[in-house]
């Protein structure tokens, strides 16, 4: 069995929508605007990997064009974390270790998130903002499977940390990569998508689970 050196630094990077959060926040937002049918019919075939992922999220953001930007604020305080998550936070404090996200997602929602639960590394999407509204442009790299893959082995490089000490935990196929890459990869209430493509994957318990990849760790 892999397991983490307690004593060393270990690196933790997630997926965010659907893995530490319950919900897609892109169709949150469909949600407010009323495209949530379109979005959402589009984000679980993406999920499903039917769709290239950066064809898929440029053709819901264009769904979005009009939207004010107040909606992530709007958008933020309705999202729930997932079982156990609060609790690894919590405890992962007991130990030398980085987080990161890397998600699909959209900056104004990772940024408040990494505020409020001290994530120390965050990659996600911008979306393109013109008076106050979305345009329906995306600006800059797309965090797609690739992109999650390259910064879990930057992230780690950067803060010298071993990749046999890190673990990447998602539920989509856009998380494949990472997940193959890390030196323990889970899948999180996996998408069927990912599940036949990975080894180790949580159905029935909490995010806090995975405190018990500390070599020393007692519940």
């Amino acid at each position: 069995k892999n397991l983490l050196d307690p004593k060393k630094e270990s690196l933790f990077v997630f997926d965010m929508d659907s893995t530490l959060i319950q919900e897609e926040v892109i169709d949150e937002i469909a949600k407010e605007c009323g495209v949530y049918e379109q979005v959402s019919k589009i984000t679980e075939e993406a999920m499903q990997g039917i769709w290239n992922f950066e064809e898929s999220l440029k053709k819901r953001c264009s769904l979005l064009k009009g939207v004010s930007e107040t909606v992530f604020q709007k958008v933020y305080h309705k999202l729930h974390l997932n079982l156990g998550v609060k609790l690894f936070f919590e405890n992962i404090q007991n130990y030398p270790a980085k987080i990161a996200i890397l998600s699909g997602g959209f900056m104004p929602i990772l940024v408040r998130f990494a505020e409020e639960y001290n994530i120390h590394e965050f990659r996600a999407n911008v979306l393109e903002v013109e008076d106050g509204r979305l345009t329906g442009n995306l600006i800059g790299e797309i965090i797609d499977g690739e992109k999650k893959e390259k910064y879990l082995l930057e992230v780690a490089r950067e803060y010298g940390i071993p990749i046999r000490q890190t673990v990447a935990v998602g539920d989509g196929a856009n998380d494949k990569k990472m997940i193959q890459s890390a030196g323990i990869g889970i899948g999180f209430h996996a998408k069927i998508g990912l599940k036949k493509q990975i080894l180790n994957y949580i159905d029935f318990f909490g995010l806090d689970i995975l405190l018990s990849l500390f070599a020393d760790f007692e519940p």
